[in-house]
């Protein structure tokens, strides 16, 4: 560790002040895996994951505080590109090799990243075998230790531990100036996910203008998702979904649309994006249409909103007469929840709804099986439904 005497000068400089640390990087004093891994800290700051990867990958120190810097930043560059496993590993072969030495600050680092990609990975024991690891080192500042006191909220709101979590909440309102930015923003959305566990829609509104305080938050994808879909919810207001939101978010991208898709009735489509989640989460996307498996969030809500999920499973594999109106006729009475009309025209005529042409289509198909059969059928909200059975189903309920 001596010979990394001023490798490791440097790195901590990096944390305070970049300028002074940048002059190393003309340091004869350090070798050449040094700078590189000294370089690549300053490209995570810089979010340049990739960069990160592409100088260290292939590089191996003789020194061990050295390799445990490599093994770390190469852990937190993977971590930010959801590479969960392969930075879980580069990470915890960090945090060996730091045992040996007195690195209290990376140690937080790593062992922060090991919890966050717990958390995304939605696994409650190596959240909180992080959060103890963490407990242990010696936090010497306000942004690790507030970093704690958030992940030891997030930890007992995803455990449903509510009441502790309610607990925990004032002290983070308390500190929450002294939070950087990043910070900030960060626990305005555990506050809104909190919210939204326990139905308070209106204090979700609140955080939502808490928000818009941070004009380069205002402007993301997380943002805008969390936007839309809260006043989805509340007041039905439709969704506008601009692809270029979320490029670098497809989870948040392939939920919304699935949300959009069944409120205009595409199932087609809003199955094209389920199988997209299903794929890279089948444990929470099931292979079955609409099978949600995770934790109530808002687009579990939504999900619920939109329809039964027994009933638009059992509506899409019926077994319809070819006669159109027939067909129409077992739709409308076998369904227990009003129907889409662009769910029952691509039902009818295997073909999206897509013109104003197909709207004429399916609306005189249902005045000609209003007129030879007498029911009442309504149309309300781009739905269609036999006003008979709804008052049935409300009388019963």
């Amino acid at each position: 560790m001596i010979k990394a005497k001023t490798f490791i000068q440097a790195l901590h400089l990096v944390c305070f002040e970049v300028k002074k640390a940048k002059s190393f990087l003309k340091d004869k004093r350090l070798t050449q895996i040094e700078k590189t891994i000294l370089q690549c800290h300053l490209h995570l700051r810089d979010n340049q994951n990739q960069e990160v990867i592409d100088q260290l990958t292939s590089l191996k120190a003789s020194d061990s505080y050295v390799e445990a810097q490599r093994l770390l930043i190469l852990g937190c560059a993977e971590n930010n590109l959801c590479h969960y496993q392969l930075a879980q590993d580069f990470l915890n072969k960090s945090v060996e090799l730091m045992k040996d030495h007195e690195t209290p600050r990376f140690e937080y680092i790593a062992w922060n990243n090991l919890y966050i990609i717990a958390l995304n990975q939605k696994n409650l024991s190596a959240m909180e075998e992080a959060i103890n690891q963490i407990k242990k080192i010696n936090l010497d500042s306000d942004s690790a230790k507030i970093s704690l006191l958030r992940a030891t909220f997030t930890f007992n709101m995803m455990k449903g531990n509510m009441q502790e979590a309610t607990k925990i909440m004032p002290k983070l309102d308390f500190v929450k100036e002294k939070m950087s930015e990043h910070q900030r923003i960060s626990f305005l959305i555990d506050k809104f996910v909190f919210f939204i566990k326990n139905d308070q829609f209106q204090a979700c509104e609140e955080t939502l203008v808490e928000m818009k305080k941070f004009r380069k938050f205002q402007l993301s994808a997380n943002y805008n998702f969390m936007k839309q879909l809260l006043a989805h919810l509340m007041r039905n207001e439709a969704l506008y979904v601009d692809n270029s939101d979320y490029e670098a978010f497809p989870v948040l991208f392939h939920q919304i649309k699935v949300i959009q898709c069944l409120e205009e009735g595409e199932i087609t489509q809003a199955d094209i994006h389920w199988k997209n989640l299903f794929k890279d989460a089948p444990q929470i996307y099931g292979h079955e249409l609409f099978d949600y498996k995770g934790d109530k969030c808002l687009f579990s809500l939504c999900l619920a909103k939109h329809q039964k999920i027994s009933n638009v499973n059992k509506i899409i594999k019926m077994d319809l007469p070819q006669n159109k109106e027939e067909a129409l006729l077992k739709l409308l009475q076998e369904s227990e929840t009003p129907l889409h009309q662009g769910l029952i025209y691509e039902l009818l005529w295997d073909d999206p709804l897509q013109k104003k042409s197909d709207l004429n289509k399916l609306a005189q198909l249902v005045v000609s099986l209003r007129n030879k059969t007498g029911l009442d059928i309504k149309f309300k909200k781009n739905c269609y439904f036999i006003a008979i059975q709804v008052q049935v189903q409300k009388k019963s309920s």
